[in-house]
């Protein structure tokens, strides 16, 4: 079952805490891992997961 988030502070919560919680799988997973890469923020989970959000994190914060 897919949802969807429309508050900006769970959204954040969610990217940065509760990660462990959103678990990417299925039809979904083989999608984005075709489409934009094995290792992208958005078709991993777990320690991949927080591995590509490090790298990414810098291109979100004000300088």
């Amino acid at each position: 079952m897919a949802k969807a988030i429309k508050e900006h502070q769970l959204l954040e919560t969610v990217l940065s805490a509760k990660f462990q919680d959103w678990v990417i799988g299925g039809v979904r997973q083989k999608s984005l891992l075709r489409t934009i890469g094995w290792r992208s923020v958005f078709a991993v989970n777990g320690k991949e997961w927080q591995t590509a959000r490090a790298l990414i994190r810098p291109s979100f914060t004000r300088n």
